[in-house]
């Protein structure tokens, strides 16, 4: 009887980080294709716009370096270089090795 129970906890472990998982990339896509409308409005000079949808991206995916970047573009835009800079040293903090966040930083 314990080995049944044991078995049956571990399969709705197993199930319950797999729907994790898929609820994390779901969000993670959605976050990426709001942060491409962002990425069009700022390519527009819409950088209000442009702002308002990454900061909704953000909080869907708080810790992807490339809406960091984008964000710190957009307040560069709005003449926030204060705020930008903080964008690009997270984005730099999540990956070091992002060139074009280091760039935009200098």
């Amino acid at each position: 009887m314990k080995t049944k129970l044991f078995i049956l906890i571990c399969i709705c472990s197993v199930m319950a980080s797999c729907t994790s998982t898929v609820q994390t990339q779901k969000q993670n896509k959605i976050a990426q294709a709001i942060k491409k409308e962002g990425d069009v409005f700022q390519a527009q000079g819409n950088y209000t716009a442009a702002l308002s949808k990454l900061l909704e991206s953000e909080k869907l995916a708080p810790d992807d370096p490339y809406i960091q970047n984008s964000l710190g573009l957009a307040y560069m835009g709005k003449e926030r270089d204060d705020l930008a800079i903080q964008v690009f040293n997270k984005a730099l903090a999540l990956k070091p090795d992002y060139t074009e966040a280091l760039n935009n930083l200098g």
